[in-house]
């Protein structure tokens, strides 16, 4: 996550916003990657080959990254609240 913030500096909902939009790029990566499957080998066999592993790449590199969302957003979720009643 080159360039995201570091843990801490956002809040839950701010994550919750980060994480719907890497969850968007998966899903436009996947749907790049079912055209290209699909489509004729117009710019030939190697072409197709490799732009197939440059989006099976991107999916991967996003995929971690939600789980690594996911993992920051459960720790949020398990802090307890500022100001909450200690008892």
């Amino acid at each position: 996550m080159s360039g995201e913030p570091k843990y801490g500096d956002w809040g839950l909902n701010e994550w919750k916003k980060y994480r719907a939009k890497v969850a968007s790029y998966v899903e436009r990566h996947k749907a790049s990657l079912e055209r290209v499957q699909k489509s004729p080998a117009l710019q030939g066999e190697s072409w197709r080959a490799g732009m197939v592993r440059h989006y099976e790449n991107l999916i991967s590199e996003k995929e971690r990254e939600l789980l690594e969302v996911g993992t920051i957003i459960d720790n949020l979720l398990s802090q307890p609240s500022e100001g909450a009643a200690v008892r």
